[in-house]
């Protein structure tokens, strides 16, 4: 990591060891922790956000939420900190992956492991709510599950406290993410509660049982839009093996008045712990979920799909094919050109910045083509490119900086 004129490899008690992803605010590493002796998830902000106060507020927020919080399903806040003009936060390290990455191997999960996951994070929302936190930003991208199948709610970078205001939400910013964010946070951010949470759950529970959005569009005003005229399909009318008792539980859930949802994630947790419906362990503990990368190439998946049973006896999982998207950009010369790939090989190279955040996409080669930010696979990561484009042309020299730590 650079950004000094000496390679930084330790920030403070924290020795970097290896890259573990990349969002809008910042770098994530996995780092030893020297005095404890002890593997650490440790968030950097980049030095470009670092000059804005509304960044760096949010960033140590989030440190400040999760020293408030221990739960077994919450990821833990072990420090924060300042050295060299690196703002970092250090976190439990989780040795597993998110519910959206595991989503995309398997294209949804099956009913028993989604609602355990979904009442997993309910218990984590009780105890947050408990405390005066309104997380804000429920979705697959923040919901980790370790290897040994314990599920963790992460980031609470857009967490609020429900006895104050913040700096950072002003009137018509939402914040969030639009897919699963619910409307009266789309239309003012100051008057969320943890009913706006549940109504984010709703949606993600939607999402991990059918590999659909509850609400889509090809921009985000078309999705939140959408929310605000309309109901969504039932989840069973893309999987049916949902029960009826379920979709009725998503729909109060994501019920358009707040007053028509679950009043609290207790009273979420009780509903779905009558359903019956949660797996006591996830269907792919003790698999191994990848590979190892080869020549450099992305982590493929393994075992991915949910189990099925053949003249009595079950099926050995196998992984589903590749699926197509093809994307279409202009090049230096302003001609227009096309390229293909799989999910995984097309987010790679949004983390890369090989594809801007104003590059189309489509599943056929012919169209129609919309912009990436309309994929629920791909918005987070367009997004967060988006922030660093704009950083980027607002610092000028900047980028070069930036292009330095990144290869770092």
């Amino acid at each position: 990591m650079s950004g000094t004129r000496d390679t930084v490899n330790q920030l403070a008690d924290f020795r970097l060891t290896k890259k573990l992803g990349e969002g809008g605010m910042g770098a994530v590493f996995k780092a030893r922790q020297i005095s404890m002796d002890r593997d650490v998830a440790l968030k950097i902000l980049p030095k470009h956000l670092a000059k804005d106060p509304n960044f760096v507020d949010r960033f140590y927020r989030e440190a400040r939420a999760s020293a408030k919080l221990d739960h077994p399903n919450i990821v833990r806040g072990i420090a924060v900190g300042e050295d060299r003009g690196f703002h970092y936060f250090a976190m439990e390290y989780i040795d597993g992956e998110s519910a959206s990455r595991l989503l995309e191997q398997l294209g949804k999960f099956q009913v028993g492991d989604a609602v355990k996951i979904a009442t997993d994070v309910a218990r984590a929302l009780e105890h947050a709510h408990a405390k005066g936190l309104v997380h804000r930003d429920i979705k697959p991208d923040n919901i980790m599950v370790t290897r040994d199948g314990v599920v963790k709610l992460a980031d609470l970078g857009l967490t609020k406290e429900t006895e104050q205001d913040s700096g950072l939400t002003q009137t018509g910013s939402g914040f969030g993410t639009p897919y699963y964010m619910a409307p009266e946070q789309a239309r003012n951010a100051k008057h969320v509660d943890q009913r706006s949470d549940i109504y984010s759950l709703g949606a993600t529970l939607y999402n991990m049982l059918t590999g659909c959005m509850p609400y889509e569009g090809e921009t985000a005003m078309e999705v939140l839009s959408a929310k605000e005229q309309g109901s969504h399909a039932p989840a069973r009318r893309h999987n049916p093996d949902v029960p009826e008792i379920l979709d009725l539980v998503i729909d109060k859930m994501m019920a358009k008045d707040p007053s028509v949802r679950f009043q609290t994630a207790s009273e979420l947790v009780a509903a779905l712990d009558k359903s019956g419906l949660a797996a006591a362990t996830l269907s792919w503990v003790g698999q191994e979920f990848f590979r190892g990368p080869a020549s450099g190439a992305t982590r493929t998946a393994t075992a991915v799909t949910a189990k099925t049973e053949v003249a009595g006896q079950r099926s050995v999982p196998t992984a589903p094919p590749a699926e197509r998207y093809y994307i279409r950009y202009k090049d230096r010369r302003g001609e227009l050109r096309k390229l293909s790939g799989d999910r995984h090989q097309i987010r790679d190279m949004i983390r890369k910045g090989l594809l801007t955040s104003d590059v189309q996409g489509a599943r056929e080669p012919n169209g129609p083509f919309r912009p990436l930010m309309a994929f629920p696979e791909f918005s987070e990561l367009v997004k967060s490119r988006f922030i660093k484009e704009t950083s980027d042309k607002a610092s000028g020299g900047m980028a070069q900086q930036i292009d330095r730590y990144d290869r770092e």
